[in-house]
């Protein structure tokens, strides 16, 4: 027999419950979502580089043109403003070992990325580990990661995707979830247009072509 009266309280509940406004804190908890900002600028250790350009001053004969400064390869470098207002591949991968279907994805993404210079579609991958949690504090595993995944680039002969190394305190403000192994941030004029977020067992090839997928729908990169 059903007690009438404890489902009435409960039907007055459930609007109560449903309707009621996300806290601040509850945004803050989740910065990382489609239609938000992505956090904000972070310098990472570049373990492959872009090449860094200044406009020469005003006055002088080559004024305006723009001349090398310096390749970002073991800097310090961000690259989310590097890249500035273009369309954006933005990685997170929290040790991730390199299999099979990662690897053919970076290069499909590499490839991607080098097809559609038309719109400027750029892609960065910043690693992150857990035996690493401070990239500045930790020099030597900091190196020796850095061989490893210079080795993984020069393997997969990657052009156009950069590898940088962060710890947890330049990435903090992205709160990101370590239980995923994988998390893809699409973005543009740094509004995000998607997002992947992936554990270790859906690294799979149908999981990492739909952030591929993304990229040709939602940041006009269709090539």
């Amino acid at each position: 027999m059903v007690r009438r009266c404890s489902c009435w309280l409960v039907a007055l509940s459930l609007p109560l419950l449903v309707s009621a406004p996300a806290s601040s804190q509850d945004k803050e908890a989740a910065p990382l979502a489609v239609g938000k900002d992505v956090p904000g600028p972070f310098h990472a250790y570049n373990v492959t580089g872009v090449n860094v350009y200044e406009e020469e001053p005003k006055g002088t004969e080559k004024a305006g043109e723009k001349k090398l400064r310096y390749n970002s390869k073991g800097r310090y470098h961000c690259l989310v403003t590097h890249y500035d207002a273009d369309p954006v591949v933005m990685l997170f991968a929290r040790s991730l070992d390199a299999g099979d279907a990662f690897e053919a994805f970076l290069k499909k993404l590499d490839a991607k990325v080098g097809r559609n210079e038309r719109v400027r579609l750029r892609a960065f991958v910043v690693f992150r580990y857990a035996d690493v949690p401070e990239v500045l504090k930790n020099d030597d595993k900091r190196d020796l990661k850095a061989r490893e995944l210079a080795a993984l680039s020069d393997k997969l002969a990657l052009k156009h995707v950069t590898f940088v190394l962060a710890g947890e305190p330049e990435v903090r403000k992205y709160k990101l979830d370590d239980a995923n192994a994988l998390t893809a941030v699409l973005y543009q004029r740094y509004q995000i247009k998607a997002l992947h977020a992936l554990p270790p067992d859906m690294i799979t090839e149908e999981k990492l072509r739909a952030i591929l997928d993304d990229a040709s729908t939602k940041l006009g990169a269709p090539r």
